[in-house]
């Protein structure tokens, strides 16, 4: 009699074909099983059952594996600090292959702050070892300033999917420093000051600048912390300072101007006079003083 062939206990969205699909006993069919991308993995006892026209019957047992595409996904820098309204240095994504099938993988990026979007270049790729896309996040001038743990998904034609996490840093430059004071020791002028608020990010260091006047100060040097001393100053000049703080951002609003003069003061006291007579002369010696900081004209003699 005619035998025609079937299949039972096939996973979700596979089919089994059978060439022929019937046939006289002693010969033989060609079965073909397919998935589709949302068959899920795993094994599968099929059941391949010969029925003849007559209604007996035989079964035999297949196991079916599906495998998944295995891979993982990376971002390189996994990092980056950025403004409002500004675009942020490209970041690669790279899919490497752990399993014999390779499928095409999409990439997608969840947990952005408000304003931000992300692109990748291309959107998808398929890995044979690996393969990689290009990221790019962009900010309005309204996303928030903030921390924000975005999370890089990469997800197969099969779903299976991987997830990176990339730091997202929204700063602005830092605020204007306050507080800004002197104190005098010598020729040298220290300056303080009050950190000021850091826009989001760390304050890198603070430039200090100098001038005649206040409306005329220029960059002198750089300070790692809140404080800075300037040598070597002349003295009865009114020197004019100013403070701003660096984050990777860029440079925040100078401080407001503060002065300071170094005065010069009368000499000190002449502590080793010496007296020689000769005839009806006497010759006095000393040594010059300190001049408190202005040069000595004269010696008045008492």
């Amino acid at each position: 009699q005619s035998v025609s062939f079937t299949a039972e206990g096939l996973p979700s969205g596979a089919t089994a074909t059978f060439t022929p699909d019937n046939l006289e006993p002693t010969n033989s069919s060609t079965v073909n099983f397919a998935t589709s991308i949302t068959t899920p993995p795993g094994e599968y006892p099929i059941d391949i059952i010969a029925t003849a026209v007559g209604g007996a019957a035989d079964t035999t047992t297949y196991t079916l594996t599906v495998h998944y595409c295995d891979f993982d996904l990376s971002v390189s820098p996994s990092s980056d600090v950025i403004a409002p309204g500004s675009g942020i240095a490209p970041s690669t994504v790279t899919v490497t292959l752990h399993s014999e099938i390779t499928q095409t993988v999409s990439f997608s990026a969840e947990n952005l702050p408000s304003e931000a979007t992300a692109t990748f270049s291309p959107d998808n790729c398929t890995p044979t070892t690996n393969c990689t896309s290009t990221m790019n996040i962009s900010t309005t001038s309204s996303t928030p300033v903030g921390i924000s743990s975005i999370d890089i998904i990469g997800t197969a034609e099969g779903n299976a999917a991987d997830t990176t996490t990339y730091s997202l840093t929204v700063a602005i430059a830092p605020s204007k420093v306050t507080g800004l004071g002197t104190s005098i020791s010598g020729t040298q002028i220290t300056l303080n000051w009050t950190a000021p608020y850091d826009g989001g990010t760390a304050i890198t260091s603070y430039k200090i600048y100098r001038g005649l006047s206040a409306d005329a100060t220029e960059h002198i040097g750089n300070s790692g912390t809140t404080s800075y001393t300037d040598p070597g100053l002349e003295y009865n000049t009114t020197y004019f300072y100013q403070v701003s703080a660096v984050n990777v951002i860029g440079e925040g609003i100078q401080s407001d101007a503060v002065s300071e003069t170094i005065v010069a003061t009368e000499p000190s006291q002449i502590t080793d006079l010496t007296a020689t007579a000769d005839g009806t002369q006497i010759t006095l010696n000393w040594t010059a003083p300190p001049d408190g900081g202005s040069s000595i004209t004269s010696y008045n003699i008492y």
